[in-house]
């Protein structure tokens, strides 16, 4: 803008008004003329290519372009008391607005031109005080530009960065509400206060309650928790939550809609922590599962009537297939006999597939029967070890049973620990068994071990093999019903993928768990964790049981 101005004023006093450049007296020089130009020509043209390169690279062109420019015009009008000097402070004003990378250059040059001056090495207007004033107002000038554009920068940044910033949260909360009100489960978010501050439409739908009649209400007005007997919870789990800033996922909860409704719920509540680990709210995820139980509930009803009906005739056949191969009882050629063994198998292995799917049903509907009692679970492990090895040894496996922390084989010199536990020794045994039977089948060479150690709260059962070991993958799985690792191994095998499901509910019937360590080529270790008791609790539940199997035991509680 000040190039052209200059630029055009030359032209205009020497080739179209010269009568009027001495009254005028604006003493444009032919090289600032010349300057004012090319600063002209760069700003309307090429300045915005060296911007698209480096902002400053424009920037210390352009302001290179009028440095050069006003202060050939002040030189030529002047020096110091040239009436161009104005000029010069409104461009040492502006230049703070382009940062550093301009103004250190632009006040070097400046300072350096005075010192020519107040050292007498230029002929200086005026006397070296007014010289030395001219100094001190560009510092200031200076000083002023620096202030003013920081400041104005520093207020640009965080006006942005505050606009952005919420323009940023606005957008998130955006796509967070739209998320969770198009979420098919409901939502729900309650404060320490136990206030709903969140609820989400499906919430509305499977409470009954809307959300602006929720929003702000204690939440045991509307999530009232019930049992499958329809009564009140005696531990409120977003309580629970709140006290162990731990999270809580469930099926078995039922709620108490508004409309007195019982209504089936997955639910996931979480605690939402600050930075000091508090729980100052929690987030509750849930949904309907009730026509899903309904049809849980049905199939496991007809897999029980009807592996319980069709036991009879597998039984009966399997008794006459014992009674045909009764030598005793019927003579028989040898290979009648062979067709009746094979027979007797599969009649035995169908009575056992029919056994699971009851045992699977009943585990699944609460109906599973258990008769828990005090059992020395070292000389059970030992009793059981000592049936089931005739199968392994059979197929060429070797068999050990190992015991203690040390994890030092038995012999006649060791000393048998005692560890207590309450469960169903027959229930206990069909797990053994289960786990032992898998790793026979599985294993083709090497042996199987069958462990027992202890700590002060848990008695751990360990089953571990050589055999093919079990995928990644598959172990998360390993324990649901009808799940069966997809290889060569279990196709060619057979089974109904019901064991390992059935032993996962008997063992957490006894509050235990269950679960895997395998690797690929390595073989597999399952370990059954079940709660020990101390020898003095032991004692006190194995008196108790004496007492209530004695015959005068009715008769001195009357008396």
């Amino acid at each position: 803008m000040v190039g052209s101005v200059f630029f055009v004023s030359y032209l205009l006093l020497q080739f179209v008004f010269p009568g009027l450049q001495d009254q005028l007296n604006f003493g444009v020089t032919p090289g600032t003329a010349i300057l004012g130009l090319i600063t002209a020509i760069f700003g309307l043209f090429l300045y915005k290519y060296a911007v698209r390169l480096r902002f400053w690279v424009g920037a210390i062109i352009s302001y290179s372009l009028l440095f050069s420019m006003v202060s050939w015009q002040i030189y030529a009008t002047g020096g110091v008391g040239s009436p161009y000097i104005g000029l010069w402070y409104l461009i040492i004003m502006l230049t703070g607005m382009f940062g550093w990378a301009v103004l250190v250059p632009l006040i070097v040059g400046t300072d350096a031109y005075y010192l020519l001056f107040v050292l007498g090495i230029f002929t200086a207007h005026g006397d070296l005080r007014d010289n030395i004033i001219r100094v001190i107002m560009v510092q200031i000038t200076f000083i002023a530009s620096l202030i003013i554009w920081s400041n104005q920068g520093q207020k640009k940044t965080e006006k942005g960065s505050v606009e952005g910033l919420m323009s940023s949260l606005a957008h998130e909360k955006s796509k967070a509400d739209i998320l969770i009100s198009a979420m098919a489960d409901g939502v729900i978010v309650v404060d320490t206060d136990y206030k709903i501050k969140l609820f989400n439409p499906a919430a509305q739908e499977i409470t009954g309650w809307k959300v602006e009649e929720a929003l702000g209400l204690d939440y045991r007005s509307i999530m009232k928790f019930v049992d499958d007997k329809n009564k009140p919870l005696q531990v409120d789990p977003l309580i629970e939550v709140f006290q162990q800033k731990q999270p809580v996922s469930s099926n078995k909860f039922n709620l108490n809609s508004r409309s007195n409704k019982i209504v089936s719920l997955s639910i996931t509540i979480s605690p939402i922590q600050n930075f000091d680990n508090e729980a100052n709210a929690v987030i509750v995820v849930f949904r309907d599962i009730s026509q899903e139980k309904s049809e849980q509930q049905q199939r496991a009803e007809f897999i029980s009537t009807a592996s319980h009906e069709m036991r009879t005739p597998v039984a009966a056949i399997e008794g006459y297939l014992s009674l045909a191969m009764n030598p005793n009882v019927v003579n028989i050629d040898t290979k009648a006999r062979e067709y009746l063994e094979k027979a007797h198998s599969s009649t035995q292995h169908l009575g056992k597939l029919f056994q699971d799917l009851l045992t699977a049903a009943k585990s699944e509907d609460g109906r599973l029967i258990s008769h828990p009692k005090v059992t020395d679970i070292s000389a059970f492990l030992e009793q059981v070890t000592q049936d089931v090895r005739f199968t392994a040894e059979k197929k060429g496996l070797k068999v050990e049973y190992q015991f203690g922390d040390d994890n030092m084989a038995t012999s006649q010199q060791a000393l048998m620990p005692v560890y207590y536990a309450h469960v169903d020794p027959d229930r206990l045994r069909e797990i053994i068994t289960n786990l032992f039977d898998n790793a026979v089948k599985y294993t083709e060479e090497g042996k199987i071990v069958i462990g027992l150690r202890a700590d002060e709260q848990n008695v751990l059962v360990t089953v571990e093999d050589t055999g093919p070991g079990i995928p990644a993958e598959d172990i998360p799985h390993l324990f649901e019903k009808f799940y069966r690792v997809d290889n060569s191994a279990t196709r060619q095998i057979g089974g109904t993928g019901l064991g390992l499901f059935i032993c996962r509910k008997i063992v957490e019937l006894f509050g235990g768990k269950i679960w895997v360590d395998s690797r690929l080529g390595k073989g597999s270790k399952f370990y059954v964790s079940l709660p020990r008791l101390s020898t003095q609790k032991a004692q006190d539940l194995m008196k108790r049981e004496a007492a209530s199997m004695s015959p005068l035991s009715d008769i001195e509680q009357s008396v």
